[in-house]
């Protein structure tokens, strides 16, 4: 299977690869950290990953940085907690950049 032998970075490595990733719904409950109580936001959205804690990983991280940025949340500062996340595989399209559309 010499179709298999290609460089790291090659055109071939990253169709592979792509080949291999997959979409994954994602339902997470997060608690905003620092703030009242009741500041709790319900997320539904679909990433692209390899495997169900892969997407779980990247989903943390995407709220993470989405809560950083001030793009979800109440407006004084803080951040996420994420009390309980999910991933499963999906043929749904990959959702908007924009974190505010995650939000259920």
């Amino acid at each position: 299977m010499s179709y298999l032998k290609h460089k790291p970075g090659s055109l071939e490595e990253s169709v592979i690869k792509t080949l291999q990733e997959g979409n994954w719904q994602i339902y997470a409950d997060g608690a905003y950290k620092h703030t009242g109580g009741g500041n709790d936001d319900k997320f539904d959205f679909v990433i692209q990953a390899n495997s169900e804690q892969d997407a779980i990983r990247k989903a943390e991280d995407m709220l993470d940085k989405a809560r950083k940025q001030g793009k979800i949340g109440p407006t004084q500062g803080g951040g996420i907690e994420v009390t309980d996340i999910t991933a499963e595989r999906t043929s749904a399209r990959i959702s908007p950049k924009d974190p505010s559309n995650w939000v259920e």
